[in-house]
C-alpha cells in the first residue's frame, strides 16, 4: 500500500503549496528512486483539486534506501522554507510529521531512524 505524503506550510496559498508538490514529486523523481504518484481527484482537466489532495503525494517506500533518500530531499526542501512541515500517513492510520528542525544536528539520525521504522511498517 501506498504511503500518504502531505506537504503543511502555513505561508503558502493553497496554489502554492500545489506548486512545491509538484517540485518535491520533481525532486524525487529525478533524484530518487522512491516512487511518487498524484492521487486520484475528482473533477475533470483544469480541476483546481479537492482541498483533501492539495500538498498530497503517494509514495512507495518500499526499497532500502527509501528512507535516506527522502531525508535528503526533505532537507533541501527545509533549506528553502523552514516553515515546511511533511506528514507520512499509512492506510492503518499510522503517521508521522517532520519538521526541518528534526533534520537537523543531532535530530537527524533519530528522524532516519523513526522514519525506517515507518517504512518498515507497511504490509
Amino acid at each position: 500500500m501506498p504511503t500518504r505524503l502531505v506537504l503543511f506550510c502555513s505561508s503558502l496559498s493553497p496554489e502554492q503549496l500545489q506548486g512545491l508538490t509538484g517540485d518535491f514529486y520533481q525532486t524525487l523523481q529525478r533524484e530518487t528512486e522512491v516512487q511518487a504518484s498524484w492521487p486520484e481527484q475528482p473533477g475533470g482537466a483544469g480541476s483546481k483539486g479537492d482541498p483533501l489532495t492539495v500538498g498530497t503525494l503517494l509514495l512507495s517506500l518500499a526499497s532500502s534506501g527509501a528512507a535516506v533518500a527522502l531525508i535528503n530531499v526533505f532537507k533541501a526542501f527545509f533549506e528553502r522554507n523552514s516553515s515546511i512541515e511533511v506528514e507520512l500517513q499509512r492506510d492503518d492510520g499510522s503517521k508521522v510529521r517532520i519538521r526541518a528542525e528534526n533534520v537537523r544536528g543531532a535530530q537527524l539520525q533519530h528522524t532516519l531512524d523513526t522514519l525506517r521504522d515507518f517504512a518498515g511498517g507497511q504490509s
